[in-house]
């Protein structure tokens, strides 16, 4: 220790240097151990990640409500799911080719062919094929909207229109190829003014999509009646005061 002139005390500067030295020395020690080895933190922080998981406390209730099992629904919906609706809508369609084939075999075997070739029973048929696309289209935009809302409903009704079209406008083409699903004798040959399918495919597919969606609004309506009886039933019974 040095004193000045007056009388003040004056500590040495080479003293306070040594200590921060030292204390520098300690404060980069760790970090320094660290970098020489990086590898060896990376067990020790997953270990200690996976603990703190594992230790985490599940604090979901006991009853969720109707929204929460709607979202649980939707978080458990995998790719399978989402195309569940355009596979209902392509066997709907698949059912409509059935069913238009059963019809051409009635109308061939069970009515003369004075009348089938009538133009009041030649439009008579189309009408009867185009409200039966339509009605199939019912069926599959419920049966969409059932796995995937009403979006799945317009994706199966669209997928069953295809199939309906192709069947109403490919009918005589397939009847002329195989003689009992004619109503009347034509060539094996597609036939059909382009202008004319494009009209039909626009009709069945509009008016389709509208009564696919109407389907889907009640099985969308009828899901959520269920949905909301369900999420009573879980919750407990309210003690009277």
């Amino acid at each position: 220790m040095e004193v000045e002139a007056h009388g003040v005390e004056r500590r040495r500067c080479r003293d306070n240097h040594r200590r921060v030295a030292l204390f520098a020395g300690q404060v980069f020690k760790l970090p320094a151990e660290v970098l020489a080895d990086p590898l060896r933190s990376v067990p020790v922080a997953h270990v200690e990640e996976g603990e703190v998981r594992q230790a985490r406390p599940d604090v979901r209730p006991d009853n969720p409500n109707r929204h929460e099992l709607a979202i649980r629904e939707r978080s458990q919906c995998n790719p399978t799911c989402s195309k569940m609706p355009l596979a209902l809508g392509a066997l709907a369609g698949f059912g409509f080719l059935v069913l238009a084939a059963l019809v051409r075999l009635y109308m061939h075997y069970g009515v003369s062919a004075e009348t089938r070739a009538m133009d009041a029973t030649i439009l008579s048929f189309f009408v009867s094929m185009v409200a039966l696309a339509i009605l199939v289209q019912l069926v599959a935009g419920a049966a969409g909207a059932w796995h995937g809302g009403l979006i799945g409903a317009l994706g199966a009704s669209f997928v069953a229109g295809c199939f309906g079209w192709l069947g109403i406008i490919g009918g005589p083409t397939a009847g002329g190829c195989v003689s009992p699903l004619s109503l009347n004798p034509g060539p094996c040959a597609w036939t059909i003014d382009s202008t004319f399918s494009w009209h039909v495919f626009q009709q069945v597919i509009a008016q389709g999509a509208i009564a696919g969606l109407a389907g889907g609004l009640v099985v969308v309506g009828v899901k959520a009646l269920l949905h909301r009886k369900q999420a009573e039933e879980l919750q407990p019974a309210r003690i009277a005061p």
